[in-house]
């Protein structure tokens, strides 16, 4: 797997997508692009060739995140996919899991747990 260096990102919850982005842009990483839903996902992240995934798994209501990491590995087979998602139905947990991503994180995601998962140096310690 390459240096990461760019990523998108799929979260329902805007806060917690602006809190991922700010950790992204403080491991030196670009944020090509967010997105609140797989079919945003879908028109945002069109032609973008980014890294990494980060991808919450339930995003409310119609298709979720793993829909969503689907269609971007089926356009960039070698993106790095990290999922982050406080689910725990089981059926929800074998969906991601059969997409075989590179991590999983538990929310709420620390800076430094996502700078492991994406493989960057954490250059700062934690606020």
């Amino acid at each position: 797997m390459g240096i990461c260096r760019s990523v998108v990102i799929v979260e329902d919850n805007v806060l917690i997508a602006l809190d991922l982005a700010d950790h992204c842009e403080e491991l030196g990483l670009h944020v090509m692009a967010v997105a609140h839903s797989a079919a945003q996902a879908r028109e945002r992240f069109a032609g973008l060739r980014p890294d990494a995934v980060l991808s919450d798994l339930e995003l409310g209501a119609g298709p979720d995140g793993a829909d969503a990491v689907r269609e971007l590995r089926a356009e960039l087979p070698e993106i790095r996919v990290v999922f982050i998602t406080a689910a725990t139905r089981r059926a929800s947990l074998e969906r991601m899991m059969a997409l075989r991503p590179d991590a999983v994180l538990r929310k709420p995601v620390r800076r430094a747990e996502l700078a492991e998962a994406l493989g960057v140096t954490l250059l700062r310690p934690s606020r």
